[in-house]
């Protein structure tokens, strides 16, 4: 078995995919009704199994649009969000937490939470207990 860093982003992803959707129907909404922001979306590899009435994509790294979907926007910075006047049904935090400080952590959750629409969620997903490394070695 070869080892890929984009078998494990896929399967994870759509395992967060699944756990996004079976969420969402457990609560009446519609994928296809939600204008959504990926705030660290990586390679979007989420978005090969989601789809949304809109979807803004934010991460530090750079990161290319994804070809195969429409409905896509992209904020250059943190601070085009803060300043953008878009709300969100829904705001994925998926396999990101990892990677913010914790004394900013608490901070861009208030922030992004001023961000959402009268019964926005914010989804904090896929959250590792230690670092990616331990993580792969412990379950082999």
């Amino acid at each position: 078995m070869i080892f890929s860093e984009d078998q494990v982003y896929l399967k994870s992803s759509k395992y967060s995919a699944r756990a996004i959707k079976k969420f969402l129907n457990k609560y009446n909404y519609k994928l296809d009704n939600l204008e959504v922001l990926d705030f660290g979306c990586g390679p979007c590899t989420i978005h090969r199994y989601l789809n949304f009435k809109k979807t803004f994509l934010y991460d530090k790294e750079f990161f290319l649009l994804p070809s195969y979907k429409r409905n896509y926007f992209k904020f250059k910075n943190y601070n085009s969000i803060l300043k953008s006047k878009q709300k969100y049904d829904l705001i994925i935090i998926n396999s990101v937490i990892q990677y913010i400080k914790p004394n900013f952590l608490n901070n861009l959750l208030f922030s992004l939470n001023k961000k959402l629409k009268n019964n926005g969620i914010i989804f904090l997903g896929d959250v590792p207990q230690f670092n990616r490394f331990i993580e792969f070695v412990s379950c082999t």
